[in-house]
């Protein structure tokens, strides 16, 4: 099995040059960076488990074992199902088959009316070498009969096509949530495993975004969804010794650093990672009672882990701040002179739009100065 290698960071950090254990954890990437072209997503539990012997053990001294082998294991549909998408088209094919039989047989009834017009007007013809009026009615009841004919055949034919897809699609989505929910519980109990006890957060989350997350949320735009589930899972699972705030601080500035160089595919992955993110932590910048409710004391810090958590106002200070990081990189982009760059920007753009908050929208502002 292929090892996931480890993307460039790229905005260096003297500070996180000094420690040894975020260094050594860079060459083990950038070791495993031959073979990371042919990776296959999604790896089965034992291909990556094999892949871990493989992979210098300085890494783990950050990064834990089990952490990288779930991340890597996981299928983005096992992470996330849509149920409300399932629920909604399946509800739109059963009350479209609950009322096709009246289109059916309306239709059907204007068929055989025009059937005996024609009849009745072709009994009236005049000779075949005289026509006047009455041929053009003829004609005009044969192509409005035509019509519904093909019409009345369309609609049998998407009947048809609802009938054979709705149970497998309802199948489907019942698979899949119980899938969903067979992972939630293995993770759950794998939690305590996750994330070892240390004084200082900031090699584990910088490992985590260098060897897991970067390098598998710029492959297609499922993953992206995927790694925005499973990070937040981190967080609403209260994983022991996850440094939610720190991780989101660092997430954000870092793929916001890279839209000057990411290409149109990565790009559309990071607007797409960068829009789940700020849309879920929006609602707790509007609502302090979400925000005390679902973030807890120990996750909700900057530094080290008997560090004070960080408060309601530290919070929206921290997400005024990445919408300001976000808004002067498009801007950069968008004035800048290379065409990828600006190309870039508008795609990321495309995703993020709605992610602005409301007060202070400095995405949407960004998305005028594209538009120029």
């Amino acid at each position: 099995a292929a090892v996931p290698g480890a993307r460039l960071w790229t905005q260096q950090d003297s500070q996180l040059e000094q420690d040894a254990a975020a260094a050594a954890g860079a060459a083990a990437a950038a070791a495993a960076a031959e073979s990371a072209a042919q990776l296959q997503l999604p790896l089965s539990w034992a291909d990556v488990e094999a892949s871990v012997q493989q992979i210098d053990s300085t890494l783990f001294k950050t990064l834990r074992e089990p952490l990288y082998i779930v991340f890597w294991s996981l299928r983005p549909e096992e992470m996330h199902v849509p149920l409300e998408s399932y629920y909604t088209r399946i509800d739109e094919m059963e009350s479209f088959l609950r009322s096709c039989g009246k289109e059916s047989s309306q239709l059907q009834n204007l068929i055989e009316a025009d059937k005996r017009s024609q009849e009745r007007m072709q009994q009236h013809q005049g000779p075949a070498h005289s026509r006047g009026p009455r041929d053009f009615d003829i004609n005009r009841v044969i192509d409005n009969m035509t019509a519904k004919q093909n019409q009345l055949a369309e609609l049998e034919k998407k009947v048809t096509h609802y009938k054979a897809v709705v149970g497998p699609l309802r199948a489907e989505r019942d698979a899949l949530a119980a899938r969903h929910q067979q992972v939630m519980k293995r993770l759950e109990a794998e939690k305590d495993t996750y994330v070892a006890q240390n004084r200082i957060v900031k090699p584990l989350a910088v490992a985590f975004i260098r060897h897991c997350l970067v390098p598998r949320l710029t492959r297609s735009l499922a993953d992206a969804v995927f790694c925005h589930h499973f990070t937040m899972a981190l967080h609403t699972m209260d994983v022991p010794n996850w440094p939610s705030a720190f991780f989101w601080d660092y997430a954000v500035t870092g793929l916001t650093n890279m839209i000057p160089t990411v290409t149109e595919k990565e790009a559309l992955c990071v607007g797409m990672f960068l829009t789940l993110l700020l849309q879920d932590l929006q609602v707790w910048y509007f609502d302090e009672q979400r925000y005390k409710r679902d973030c807890s004391q120990q996750t909700m810090k900057f530094s080290a882990q008997s560090a004070t958590p960080a408060t309601y106002q530290q919070f929206q200070k921290l997400f005024k701040k990445w919408q300001n990081e976000l808004y002067k990189s498009l801007k950069g982009c968008a004035q800048g002179g290379e065409y990828l760059q600006k190309r870039s920007a508008l795609l990321i753009m495309s995703k993020m739009i709605q992610a602005a908050p409301a007060d202070k929208p400095p995405v949407r502002a960004a998305a005028g100065l594209l538009l120029l």
